[in-house]
């Protein structure tokens, strides 16, 4: 799987690829929540535009066998969709 941010502006970063496991999507997700509550949140700066751009963005995830085609990371950390 491919784990992406989509911005505000509709821009889609890339975020990395990975296993397609709940649990492994789940804790990346979480480790750049951390990330930006750290920092961002707090008044810091930071030159990850993943970390800049995290408020009011969604996580998405694209299948790698079928590129181009997203699906949004719900809140509750299980994809919608798929």
């Amino acid at each position: 799987m491919k784990v992406c941010l989509e911005t505000r502006e509709g821009k889609i970063l890339d975020i990395c690829t990975c296993p397609n496991e709940e649990k492994v999507i789940r804790a990346i997700v979480l480790g750049y929540e951390e990330i930006w509550g750290n920092t961002i949140e707090l008044g810091h700066t930071s030159n990850d535009p993943i970390v800049t751009n995290w408020e009011s963005s969604e996580i998405l995830v694209e299948n790698v066998d079928h590129p181009g085609e997203f699906h949004e990371w719900a809140n509750d950390f299980r994809v919608k969709g798929m």
